[in-house]
């Protein structure tokens, strides 16, 4: 034959046993990197289903109990913490547990608004003052029996945003011994409360027993 026709097929062999080479290492390349993404992917999965002890869980409920009863009266507290302990947890064991997510649910949020109760104010971040002016003013006249305006105290067209007008209510508050404080649960929401300066240490020591943190919003 030819010789030619060797060097030809001697190139095509060549190139065909590159070409598998090359195909088994990008191979190789591919199940490396699916067993990292899957490392992670399980490690993932592992976090969100942490739960706690059965007697850990009880232990923040007391807290969160004696929190709700320290905040507003005892008949809406039993109505409210009612709610909490028949509500769906169809999905919480799909993610971490934490009393935050009993205080700050939906069904407690929905309980709220229905039957006027003021717990505590729910705010987006980008909420405008006079959505948290509303709610201390029926919050002081639920709980504190105050009927109050601050319209002539506090300009909330100068003071458009909450964490903007968060100081100024808190200074007007303070002068009432009441102090007015966010519920910080590590998100992008505000949880707002009013307490009396009587009340204030052992609030603020029940929210840190919960894992949260009681602060002042500022701008």
């Amino acid at each position: 034959m030819d010789l030619r026709y060797f060097i030809k097929l001697g190139v095509i062999i060549a190139a065909i046993l590159v070409y598998i080479y090359f195909r088994k290492q990008k191979f190789k390349e591919e199940n490396v990197t699916r067993s990292i993404i899957n490392q992670y992917k399980q490690k993932s999965i592992q976090q969100k289903l942490y739960q706690p002890t059965e007697e850990e869980k009880l232990q923040q409920f007391e807290y969160l109990e004696q929190l709700i009863y320290t905040l507003i009266d005892q008949d809406e507290a039993n109505k409210l913490l009612n709610v909490i302990k028949t509500r769906s947890t169809e999905f919480d064991s799909k993610y971490n547990w934490n009393i935050s997510n009993e205080l700050v649910c939906q069904e407690v949020l929905n309980y709220q608004f229905k039957n006027n109760i003021y717990l505590y104010g729910y705010f987006d971040v980008s909420s405008e003052s006079s959505e948290l002016d509303l709610y201390i003013r029926k919050n002081l006249k639920t709980n504190f029996d105050l009927d109050m305006s601050f319209q002539d105290t506090i300009d909330l067209s100068e003071h458009k945003f909450i964490h903007e007008a968060f100081p100024k209510y808190e200074n007007a508050l303070n002068k009432l011994g009441i102090k007015l404080r966010n519920i910080d649960i590590n998100s992008d929401s505000y949880q707002v409360v009013l307490i009396t300066a009587e009340d204030y240490n052992k609030i603020d020591k029940l929210i840190k027993s919960m894992d949260m943190k009681l602060q002042i919003i500022s701008p």
